[in-house]
């Protein structure tokens, strides 16, 4: 019998991801630069992927997005590629139950998507670290109840806040593992004060917030700079996917 996978699109500020699930479990993904790549690599590449799965029925899914100028392109590519009309997550209109009446404006698809996931896979109280574009910390209480969060500018924001803001500090690219000893050079400084003071925020966060409510906080760590500083983070769940297994899970909610 055919396999009836579902296609699940999480299109971020930095990279668009394309996630395949067989209802609850995790198949399989791939990750294209949501302004980098132009039409045909983004093509080329999600092309590529689907070559794996031929012998698959992919005829629904859903398209979780914090940028709404590119739901139309995406939708068209799976189209072209798949043949039917996916459909896109009213974020905005989207009730979630489990949180602070004090917090009033919209969650974003792509937090929402983090909180869903950790409420079905790990326990509560949570502290959910999405390192990306955006460092997000969410956090929620003994019973599940969303109620609080802090966000500070990501990796790439950082660095790029370097070379934009000043006259002569260059562009520099994120590295995969920072020493512990300082710079010895300007490229090198630059990258150990973003990169530890990510680790900082992350490891101190969580020790003050368990001594704020007086338990173990679950940490939880996702996001597509996670894998960067994970090596440095104390007492931590990793879950690079928590996003996406969040939006899977929401879009079997809504069928």
């Amino acid at each position: 019998m055919e396999k009836e996978l579902s296609l699940i699109i999480d299109i971020g500020n930095s990279t668009t991801v394309f996630g395949l699930f067989d209802k609850e479990e995790y198949v399989a993904h791939v990750v294209t630069l949501t302004h980098g790549d132009n039409e045909g690599i983004r093509k080329e590449k999600f092309q590529h992927f689907l070559s794996d799965f031929e012998d698959c029925k992919i005829a629904k899914g859903m398209i979780f997005s914090v940028v709404p100028s590119m739901n139309k392109k995406i939708a068209k590519l799976v189209k072209k590629l798949l043949h039917f009309n996916i459909g896109i997550f009213d974020w905005k209109n989207y009730v979630y139950s489990k949180k602070d009446p004090r917090i009033t404006d919209n969650i974003g698809a792509d937090l929402l998507a983090d909180l869903v996931g950790a409420d079905k896979l790990y326990s509560h109280p949570q502290m959910i670290f999405d390192l990306g574009t955006i460092n997000k910390l969410l956090i929620t209480n003994k019973d599940g109840i969303f109620f609080g969060a802090s966000f500070n500018p990501g990796t790439e924001i950082s660095l790029n806040l370097f070379a934009n803001k000043t006259a002569l500090l260059p562009n520099v690219e994120k590295a995969e593992k920072i020493p512990e000893t300082t710079g010895l050079n300007t490229i090198e400084s630059m990258r150990h004060g973003i990169y530890w003071s990510t680790v900082a925020y992350v490891n101190h966060e969580h020790e003050a917030q368990e001594k704020l409510m007086g338990q173990p906080i679950k940490l939880i760590l996702t996001g597509g700079n996670s894998n960067i500083v994970k090596d440095d983070i104390k007492d931590k769940e990793f879950d690079p996917l928590l996003t996406l297994k969040g939006m899977n899970y929401m879009f079997l909610e809504e069928k």
